[in-house]
């Protein structure tokens, strides 16, 4: 097998950040990286303390956008940032104007994401691990429901709690709710949403013709 080419880590140069300041707005910062010998994460963080950002108005090239039309619909969004260069914000932007969606279905949980998950999930913030696994907030809190895994410091819900919520979420107001079962606001509407229960006088939508 061949050897994999030794990254550089060290103090960047003049010449390094004059190239970065010249190519970075042009976008594919992968390529930026391959140039310089640096890893991909170390381009773009250098790129940020400086301030320079991608323009808006570069040009996605043919292969590119091939690659994103097969791809974003079913490939994790961190590995399809390292895959085409591009960062994550201007992929979704990208894949909004072109009209490409995600698949209803997301991929199957590797090993390594469902370790990651069981060891941050207690004491992370959801969205912070979401955008790490590149996945929704509510594929996460879906995939943890099945693991079993809570926060911590959050007790489980009581068959009195519950049957309490049943009674007063309809018509009672949320925060008010939060008090009363000494938990957040958000946490007594992810409870109702998955109970089935709904806020009375709430008019259903209509779709119109």
């Amino acid at each position: 097998m061949a050897k994999k080419k030794k990254l550089f880590r060290g103090h960047w140069s003049k010449d390094e950040v004059k190239l970065l300041k010249k190519l970075y707005p042009k976008g594919n910062p992968k390529k930026i990286a391959e140039r310089l010998g640096r890893p991909l994460t170390a381009v773009r963080q250098r790129a940020y303390d400086m301030g320079i950002k991608i323009d808006g108005l570069h040009r996605w090239s043919n292969d590119e956008i091939k690659l994103l039309k097969k791809l974003y619909p079913t490939e994790n969004i961190r590995k399809l940032e390292d895959k085409l260069g591009w960062p994550i914000r201007s992929i979704r932007n990208k894949a909004n104007k072109m009209g490409i969606k995600k698949r209803q279905h997301y991929p199957t949980w590797s090993k390594d994401e469902t370790k990651l998950s069981l060891k941050l999930y207690p004491n992370t913030k959801t969205r912070q691990i979401a955008a790490k696994l590149g996945r929704s907030i509510k594929a996460l809190e879906q995939r943890a429901h099945k693991l079993g895994i809570r926060k911590e410091n959050v007790p489980r819900w009581s068959k009195k709690e519950e049957q309490l919520l049943a009674k007063l979420y309809p018509t009672t107001n949320n925060r008010i709710l939060a008090g009363i079962f000494k938990r957040s606001a958000l946490t007594v509407i992810q409870k109702a949403f998955r109970t089935g229960l709904r806020k009375k006088g709430r008019r259903p939508r209509v779709r119109r013709k």
